[in-house]
């Protein structure tokens, strides 16, 4: 017991060791004292829990659910809205004009400094914008270098 000087009481010590009920099972199970936050008893009902609650797709996620969820979060679209905005660009990458690839998503390109969306890349001149930095001198150094190096041959 300690006594709290502030308050001139007595402060029963806080035990970390305690119980909870599996989310899965029900069953109650001691949560040790270095534990945080577990949910269920064992792994195999953390597997159960998880295979049941995606069990209308055969246990697994859906894909299409899961990237409007990554878009809402990221981007604050919807998947509509992605949609909307790909179809104005014909399904194509703004950029380079490739059409879509049904196994390959395009990403969503946005100003890194107030976040807004600009359009809709492919996986490479996405990457392309990243690796320069979004720095203008440096696309156009490089357009120089091939300029001079594509007329010698």
């Amino acid at each position: 017991m300690f006594l709290c000087v502030k308050h001139k009481e007595v402060i029963m010590p806080y035990s970390k060791n305690r119980t909870r009920s599996c989310q899965w099972c029900k069953k109650k199970y001691f949560l040790g004292i270095e534990s945080t936050q577990h949910k269920y008893c064992s792994i195999e009902c953390r597997q159960k829990w998880h295979y049941n609650r995606w069990r209308s797709n055969g246990g697994k996620r859906d894909p299409k659910k899961a990237r409007g969820y990554w878009l809402n979060r990221y981007y604050g679209i919807t998947i509509d809205e992605y949609e909307k905005i790909f179809k104005e660009q014909n399904y194509s990458c703004k950029i380079c004009g490739i059409k879509k690839i049904k196994t390959k998503n395009f990403h969503v390109d946005h100003c890194h400094k107030t976040s807004k969306i600009r359009s809709i890349l492919c996986n490479k001149c996405n990457a392309a914008l990243g690796l320069v930095n979004e720095d203008i001198d440096i696309l156009q150094k490089i357009i120089t270098y091939l300029k001079k190096h594509n007329e010698s041959n």
